[in-house]
């Protein structure tokens, strides 16, 4: 089809991307007419609409992150709190909506590797709330933490922008996703330790050519936090570039014992 469409008055945009998103809508509908939603954390069936298809009993196990302990890194107990574990953290805050446990847990896992895009929608929405609630600046820009190109093609998406989209869409703030850009392939962080994962993330990010952020506050998303070592190092070059300031801000967050 025809890419005579513009978006933002620059970029072209064929017929079909406008198009296709509508036609998934309407297939979703379709199936869930006839196939009700599974809960994601047991698998049962969900009659009705509810937070992230989860059935009553999932949704009871939920754990909000609440009033943070630590007001730096937002840990809701001081015993999970990130700020000496992680050395010097370049971000000024954190905040997280959710405990990194049970449902949440399935419910980040079935974004990110399940392709369920459409979790992003409501899961953006929260984290926008929990970011109101915060008592955060304002920020003048919002961003993600970038996938390597390999993971991207393989996975095809990348769930952070996905979030920082809805995110910015919520706050009315603008967004940029491509603002950083992996400068090498590391293999996953899944289930490394702190120091592994701060060697394997160490000069992993850079700006991409010709973005600017200079004095900006700017919001970092992503799906879950650890132990800040990502971000930590997105945030470290941001201002690099010129960020007077980066907070970040993800749906969950792992907390020990939970």
């Amino acid at each position: 089809m025809g890419a005579g469409l513009r978006q933002d008055g620059s970029q072209p945009v064929r017929l079909i991307r406008l198009i296709f998103p509508r036609m998934l809508q309407v297939g979703r509908d379709v199936v869930d007419a006839f196939l009700p939603p599974l809960c994601p954390g047991c698998g049962c069936i969900v009659q009705g609409r509810s937070l992230f298809n989860l059935c009553d009993a999932c949704s009871n196990a939920v754990i909000a992150c609440g009033e943070p302990a630590c007001l730096c890194c937002g840990a809701p107990v001081l015993e999970s709190c990130i700020c000496g574990q992680a050395g010097s953290l370049h971000f000024d805050a954190a905040r997280s909506a959710f405990v990194w446990s049970g449902p949440v847990r399935d419910t980040v896992l079935s974004l990110k590797y399940s392709r369920h895009w459409e979790l992003a929608d409501e899961m953006g929405r929260i984290m926008a709330a929990s970011w109101r609630q915060s008592g955060l600046p304002v920020p003048d820009l919002v961003t993600a933490v970038p996938l390597s190109p390999r993971r991207y093609l393989s996975r095809g998406y990348n769930q952070a922008g996905l979030l920082a989209a809805r995110f910015s869409t919520s706050v009315g703030v603008a967004c940029d996703v491509s603002l950083l850009c992996r400068t090498h392939f590391a293999s996953s962080t899944r289930g490394a330790g702190r120091d592994e994962r701060r060697a394997q993330v160490a000069g992993a990010f850079a700006m991409r050519a010709g973005r600017k952020v200079d004095k900006m506050n700017v919001i970092l998303v992503d799906d879950v936090l650890t132990t800040g070592s990502t971000a930590s190092e997105c945030a470290r070059v941001l201002k690099s570039g010129g960020a007077g300031r980066v907070d970040v801000v993800t749906f969950a967050r792992a907390v020990k014992g939970l």
